[in-house]
């Protein structure tokens, strides 16, 4: 057995995860490429590959353990339009910038945005899921737009420009 969410969590699955997942349905708007990034358990990126398969979606997970599983679900489902990335995204080089960014639960919205930044297209957005809003402006970045989530607050950050 993988143990990717608590036992709590699998509990509250649907509510926890996948409902919060799809509340970022309409942040995809005029999406094409979409990147998450320490995918773990594969959300909010599974949910939403699932219910928008013209995305070209990649998940980029540092965990050997947490690949394995995402390659798998992937596999299962089938999700033709998913690409699993076994890579700290600090050393991640697509060939490719991506429209929207997601980052969960990975680290705070600051360093996330440093991370990720170089990765954006030029009218490319990260969203950030959070408990409060981000409040700040981030080097090099600026809040383009928030709204309440499903579980917390959305907040979506454009390079300044």
């Amino acid at each position: 057995m993988v143990n990717l969410v608590s036992d709590r969590d699998s509990r509250e699955l649907w509510e926890r995860h996948v409902k919060d997942s799809l509340s970022l349905l309409p942040w995809f708007e005029c999406t094409h490429e979409y990147l998450d990034v320490g995918s773990g358990g594969g959300f909010p990126a599974i949910p939403l590959a699932i219910m928008r398969p013209d995305l070209r979606v990649t998940l980029v997970e540092r965990s050997a353990r947490k690949c394995r599983f995402l390659e798998q679900a992937v596999m299962h489902l089938p999700l033709v339009n998913v690409a699993v990335e076994e890579v700290d995204i600090r050393n991640f080089t697509p060939t490719n910038s991506f429209d929207t960014i997601t980052a969960r639960a990975v680290a705070n919205p600051s360093t996330v945005w440093q991370w990720t930044k170089r990765l954006l297209k030029s009218d490319g957005e990260l969203l950030l899921q959070t408990s409060q809003p981000v409040e700040d402006e981030l080097p090099e970045g600026k809040i383009r737009r928030f709204a309440e989530g499903y579980r917390g607050c959305v907040t979506a950050v454009a390079r300044s420009e």
